[in-house]
């Protein structure tokens, strides 16, 4: 966790007594280590924003130099004016948990804001660079990897390497190197694909001459920070009611979200919470929600 959260102060540059404006839930690895760990490490400011009330965000954003946000969104923010100098922002940090769709973003082109790309690959690790003049997304070679990455002599955080099934691997201080919990490997459940030479395999397939993500890992489905296997929730929904579907749409913040249709999507929702599933599974079905065959 320290390891995950030293590359982010390092790489954005943050000052001491940084002011920090956090949209992620602390719920993750991403949610601790960019916001968590670099607040306790600069000693400043911390504010939490659960997304998303535009009104509260603009007072938060007013004592804050450092706001987080997904990078798909960030943007379109500053575009908004939701993002500005104007307000005493100066640095943006943008989390991609989809890191596939980095290198589909157009160029950055808001000068008075420093944008840094922060890469997450699940639980197993993150990659953070700032982007340069040009606003392009930093390319990240194989290898070891310094904090900051233009920096040969810096802090090394992680080391990459690509698979010989042309995935990526990440080893170092803040790569887990066993299964959680104990005999996690042994369940049907995803769990952590441990190599020989002490690499993990992040499942996210990478062009070979560069760290360029092209591709999720097959067969999990994410949905923000929850990664779900597609059988399992069928198996959850078909339970309850072989007439009810749950399809995953395309959401840019979260990746995909979860939307749900049956014959009467309340007591759907209902059972599924009684039976402990996780609530965004319970959640697809709420009657205010969205439907699955919504357009």
């Amino acid at each position: 966790m320290i390891a995950g959260g030293l590359a982010i102060p390092l790489e954005s540059r943050l000052p001491q007594g940084a002011g920090i404006l956090s949209t992620l839930p602390t719920a993750s690895l991403a949610g601790l280590a960019t916001a968590i760990v670099p607040w306790l490490l600069t000693g400043g400011q911390l504010a939490l924003h659960h997304p998303f009330d535009l009104a509260t965000f603009a007072t938060q954003c007013t004592g804050s130099d450092t706001v987080i946000v997904p990078g798909v969104l960030a943007a379109a923010l500053v575009e908004a004016g939701h993002l500005r100098d104007e307000l005493g922002v100066r640095r943006v940090i943008g989390i991609w948990r989809a890191p596939e769709r980095l290198f589909r973003t157009t160029p950055w082109q808001h000068s008075a804001l420093a944008l840094t790309d922060v890469q997450v690959f699940g639980e197993i690790g993150l990659l953070a660079a700032r982007r340069d003049s040009s606003g392009l997304p930093a390319a990240i070679k194989f290898g070891p990897v310094p904090a900051p990455f233009d920096d040969p002599g810096a802090l090394i955080v992680a080391q990459l390497r690509r698979t010989e099934t042309g995935t990526l691997a990440l080893a170092g201080p803040m790569v887990p190197r066993t299964a959680f919990p104990a005999g996690a490997e042994r369940a049907r459940l995803p769990t952590l694909k441990l190599l020989a030479d002490g690499f993990t395999d992040t499942g996210y397939a990478c062009r070979p001459d560069s760290m360029i993500v092209t591709g999720p890992p097959p067969g999990l489905m994410g949905v923000g920070g929850y990664r779900f296997l597609p059988r399992d929730l069928e198996a959850a929904v078909d339970g309850i009611d072989r007439a009810a579907t749950l399809a995953a749409l395309p959401d840019a913040p979260a990746g995909h979200r979860l939307a749900g249709a049956a014959g009467d999507r309340r007591q759907v929702a209902y059972e599924l919470m009684r039976l402990g599933v996780n609530p965004l599974i319970a959640g697809a079905f709420h009657a205010d929600g969205p439907a699955a065959d919504d357009r």
